[in-house]
């Protein structure tokens, strides 16, 4: 019975040890908490830095025109996704301030900046006035067949390329955005 009772205290002992070793390995209920609350928090504010993201890519976005003008054609509508240099709108312009032009091949002459041009208008009462290149197209480009002198009339369309050129407008001609003139060089000699 003594030899019993030693293995029993022996037991205790161990048992007793055990439990100090487990409380002493596993944190407190109190840490638990405290680690389980900070990382929950931690996610929280991760998930609403996300949502305020989504938020702002979701937001209306307001668009300035580059322009004064009339909306003459509308490609999206809203609500509709709209992809990264996709049109939204054609805007036409009420009033010009300058002329592109084209010079085709064979190319006549060599623009340069700064060169006077003759604008001769195609109305009724044919108003000449002078303008001067602004800016001169880096390649060619292809010429659309209503600029062309005869446009062709059916189903074939000649592909023509000239080089683009900007022209200034002078005050005095009262164009409509997109009215067709005749250039000339004036060439000084």
């Amino acid at each position: 019975v003594d030899e019993s009772r030693g293995q029993v205290r022996e037991l205790e002992a161990m048992i007793t040890s055990a439990e100090e070793w487990m409380k002493a390995m596993s944190p407190g209920e109190d840490e638990l908490n405290q680690e389980s609350d900070a990382s929950i928090k931690a996610a929280i504010e991760v998930e609403q830095r996300n949502l305020e993201l989504l938020e702002a890519q979701l937001s209306p976005v307001t668009l300035t025109a580059p322009m004064d003008g009339v909306v003459s054609v509308i490609y999206r509508h809203a609500g509709e996704s709209v992809a990264a240099s996709e049109p939204i709108i054609t805007i036409s312009a009420t009033n010009t301030s300058r002329i592109t032009a084209f010079v085709r091949q064979p190319l006549a002459f060599e623009p340069l900046p700064g060169m006077e041009m003759e604008i001769r208008t195609r109305t009724g009462a044919r108003t000449i006035s002078r303008g001067r290149v602004m800016r001169i197209g880096r390649q060619m480009e292809t010429v659309a067949p209503q600029l062309l002198p005869h446009p062709p009339s059916g189903g074939n369309v000649a592909v023509e390329y000239g080089l683009p050129l900007l022209v200034s407008l002078p005050p005095e001609l009262q164009l409509h955005p997109g009215e067709i003139v005749d250039l000339r060089p004036i060439l000084t000699r």
